[in-house]
């Protein structure tokens, strides 16, 4: 099974793998900046992967996150957690705006 920094441990549902936010380097703490973890787990996804935010936990992020892989799926419990009102906000499908 491929890996990415060893965040990728398991098959997804639809054939992909499945990453938790927390084993991608995220906090979960709700105070600390998890934007660059997120980034980079939503960016080394590929169509049929599942990132998981674990129950108990909150992501806070402070700038765009941007989700430009088609066929992905983002779940849990977990909170996204926005911190600046003017940059915190989650794109789906952000690249065809550039």
């Amino acid at each position: 099974m491929a890996s990415v920094g060893g965040a990728f441990d398991r098959p997804g549902s639809a054939g992909g793998r499945t990453v938790s936010a927390l084993t991608a380097g995220a906090v979960g703490d709700g105070r600390t900046d998890d934007t660059a973890a997120l980034q980079r787990a939503l960016d080394a996804l590929t169509p049929g992967d599942v990132l998981v935010l674990p129950a108990g936990s909150t992501f806070a992020h402070a700038d765009v996150l941007e989700v430009d892989v088609p066929g992905v799926t983002i779940t849990g419990g977990g909170i996204l957690l926005a911190t600046d009102e003017e940059r915190s906000v989650t794109c789906i499908g952000c690249a065809q705006y550039s």
